[in-house]
């Protein structure tokens, strides 16, 4: 009964439990989805066989890239993108994700490059183009080569989890506030 009581007086209280609740069960699928970042990449050479056949190839009919068999071999989740790169990438990756995958084809067939690499160059790519292509120009002037297929360190990881629970609690408060009213 005192609970029954205590939730009718205070439904902002109920309501804010409920957000916390939220914010913990995506901060929890978020760092099982990001499990993966604690092993160590898969990465195979082009050059090899099975890559040579696993290269996108571009339809002149549909004018889109279409992937060959085994091309997700490599490939990271759209929450890994987050980790990596920050929520640029992801929104660009939930709001566009056909022109996302049409990106990724297309790096891997003309700059002959592995699934996960593709994708660590598309993430770079969204999340600062002119940083990413300045890179890629010192890379063919003899720079150091970046490796965007690397998982991301448990550090990195860590940092992401934290940041994206704080962003969800502080958005998820407004929006309850904002149902309560608080703001009317």
């Amino acid at each position: 009964q005192i609970l029954l009581l205590r939730s009718k007086t205070h439904p902002k209280s109920t309501m804010m439990n409920s957000v916390s609740m939220i914010v913990a069960v995506a901060f929890v699928a978020l760092a099982a989805h990001g499990a993966s970042a604690f092993t160590a990449p898969r990465i195979q050479s082009v050059s090899s066989p099975t890559m040579r056949s696993m290269v996108p190839r571009f339809d002149p009919t549909t004018q889109k890239w279409s992937a060959g068999d085994g091309d997700m071999e490599g490939a990271y989740g759209i929450f890994e993108t987050v980790v990596r790169n920050g929520p640029l990438p992801f929104i660009s990756r939930v709001t566009s994700g056909g022109s996302y995958e049409q990106g990724v084809l297309k790096l891997m067939a003309t700059e002959k490059m592995g699934r996960a690499e593709a994708q660590g160059n598309m993430d770079a790519s969204l999340e600062n183009a002119a940083d990413w292509a300045y890179q890629k120009m010192q890379e063919r002037n003899g720079g150091a080569k970046k490796d965007y297929a690397k998982s991301p360190s448990p550090k990195q990881f860590a940092l992401a989890g934290t940041w994206s629970a704080i962003v969800f609690a502080f958005f998820g408060s407004i929006i309850v506030d904002t149902v309560n009213g608080k703001y009317s």
